[in-house]
């Protein structure tokens, strides 16, 4: 058990494999079950790591939904310069966005 925990710490440590991060957090929540209240004294001292995964990750997600919204709001932009132009070139808009795939 000592060394599944220290596995599971030095997962939790690695800010730059989010699939470890991931991978020990699931373990801890399988050890936990198992477990019960004793994987307590084994899981506080490890609680700072699971909050700075979590918060982490939330901020990584709360940048990809900004980023989205700005690709959003930038094709909205486009879409209503196209209506203005009374649909003026949107046959290259279609053709250009082909190519990018």
């Amino acid at each position: 058990r000592d060394q599944l925990f220290t596995l599971v710490t030095r997962w939790l440590e690695d800010r730059h494999r989010v699939a470890n991060r991931r991978a020990a957090a699931q373990l801890l929540g399988v050890v936990v079950e198992c477990e019960g209240a004793a994987a307590m004294s084994r899981l506080l001292p490890m609680l700072p790591l699971l909050h700075e995964c979590v918060r982490t990750a939330g901020e990584a997600i709360q940048k990809r939904l900004q980023h989205r919204q700005r690709l959003n709001a930038a094709g909205g932009q486009h879409e209503q310069q196209d209506s203005d132009d009374d649909h003026q070139d949107s046959d290259d808009d279609h053709q250009d966005s082909d190519d990018d795939h």
